[in-house]
């Protein structure tokens, strides 16, 4: 009966409209955020000593590609040994996404160290964050900025042969 009336009276559901304007603010926020960085392709083209870091990460697509499944991987059995260990005790290890993210901005110097003090009996889970720690700052993050490093020197010995050649372009486009 309800149901019925509030089909033939005029019923607006405000929360399916509401979810609509949260996915259009979704997708143009997406938008201009790729137009945006249309830019750095523009200025490539403009002025070629700028192009530096899209070399660099062409030369070295394939290294970063097997690191982050290696990264993905090592992100995901630390998500799941944190999980296991204190979902049931801390909030930010409830579900494998908050896991996950709670790992990540361990990555960026957001420690739930003494949190984690707080819920375990002994140091084991402390170690073991240390552990994860370890891995992910001092291991992986320097395999990544190697890889960054080889491609940037190969990028650069590129630039070198093409100066010996003498077909290496104007760096500075219009400006020089």
């Amino acid at each position: 009966p309800c149901s019925e009336l509030c089909q033939t009276v005029g019923y607006v559901d405000l929360w399916e409209l509401m979810n609509t304007a949260r996915v259009s603010k979704i997708y143009l926020s997406v938008c201009v955020c790729i137009q945006l960085l249309k830019i750095i392709k523009f200025t490539n083209v403009i002025v070629p000593k700028m192009s530096l870091m899209t070399r660099v990460l062409a030369k070295g697509c394939y290294d970063l590609l097997f690191f982050g499944i290696i990264f993905m991987i090592a992100m995901f059995a630390f998500c799941m040994l944190f999980h296991v260990q204190l979902g049931s005790y801390m909030d930010d290890f409830y579900s494998q996404p908050s896991s996950m993210i709670a790992l990540a901005k361990a990555l960026f110097g957001d420690f739930p160290f003494e949190e984690i003090m707080d819920n375990s009996r002994g140091y084991l889970n402390a170690m073991m964050f240390i552990m994860y720690l370890f891995v992910a700052v001092f291991i992986l993050l320097s395999m990544f900025l190697a890889i960054l490093g080889e491609a940037q020197a190969a990028v650069r010995d590129d630039e070198n042969l093409a100066k010996e050649r003498g077909d290496f372009p104007n760096q500075y486009g219009f400006i020089g």
